[in-house]
């Protein structure tokens, strides 16, 4: 994988003076940490560098623009949701038009324990309509005979926001719908019937439910489920939307439907607001 430098630079120099024995001593440089006076212009906040995959020795691959009327029968519930996103009120969110379309990518590795080759995440992004949709998702390897153990040091949550701000100019200021098809995390799974079940409802029963901070089932959402706290943590990060604004999750919807080897089947979006 190539790198990207800074180009070149020319040999370094250093210009060294002898102090003036006889000169006053400079004054003292204005330390940073300190405000100055009021009424002077306040020096800049330092910018933060956000991770991005390849800190951590991974790839990306772009697949380009994807008719999501291919994906329908794997991803149609997130798919259509953000369709809707994308068109907007009055537009058309039948798959027929270019704002409905998404771009795939494909993270791989190598496991950072054994070395062996491995597919970190494959995602949908949809960036008018501030979607993230992950497809597949693998950070630990629960099946190691010796324990489980992570493949990756890079956080889930700094790659997704990694791959959306290279799907959308470096930018990730709108990014407010976090969607997973199928959900397989055991721990996922059972946060997701708990609340479905403290809402009163089957976790069985093929339809949508939705269930917002503070509803019945909120709690029991959040209970150790990996799919909620990435977003959750992103939002909490600073690093989605303008200056000052504060973004949190509004509302999950979950969408059950007996389509999974599991017998019953998981998706989410996770909706966020400013």
């Amino acid at each position: 994988m190539g790198s990207q430098g800074w180009g070149d630079q020319g040999p370094s120099s250093q210009l060294i003076d002898e102090a003036d024995p006889a000169s006053p001593a400079p004054p003292p440089l204005h330390d940073p940490a300190t405000p100055l006076p009021p009424g002077l212009p306040q020096p800049a906040a330092a910018a933060v560098r956000l991770p991005e995959i390849q800190d951590f020795g991974l790839e990306r691959e772009n697949k380009g623009f994807i008719d999501p009327v291919k994906l329908e029968d794997e991803d149609g519930f997130v798919l259509k949701f953000a369709a809707e996103k994308a068109a907007g009120p009055r537009g058309d969110a039948s798959f027929n038009n270019a704002e409905t379309n998404f771009q795939m990518g494909v993270v791989y590795g190598k496991d950072i324990v054994n070395g062996e080759d491995f597919t970190a995440n494959e995602y949908l992004v949809n960036t008018r309509a501030g979607v993230y949709i992950t497809r597949q998702s693998l950070v630990v390897d629960e099946s190691d005979p010796a324990g489980p153990h992570r493949m990756t040091e890079m956080k889930y949550r700094d790659m997704m926001l990694s791959n959306y701000r290279d799907a959308n100019n470096g930018n990730a200021r709108n990014l407010r719908y976090f969607g997973r098809s199928k959900v397989s995390n055991p721990s996922g799974r059972a946060a997701i019937a708990g609340a479905l079940e403290r809402a009163g409802k089957d976790p069985s029963q093929t339809g949508k439910y939705t269930i917002s901070p503070g509803g019945l089932g909120w709690a029991e959402l959040n209970f150790e489920n990996p799919m909620l706290e990435g977003p959750t943590k992103l939002a909490e990060s600073g690093h989605l939307g303008g200056d000052g604004d504060i973004v949190h999750v509004s509302r999950v919807s979950i969408y059950v439907s007996d389509e999974d080897y599991e017998g019953v089947r998981y998706d989410l979006m996770i909706e966020m607001k400013n």
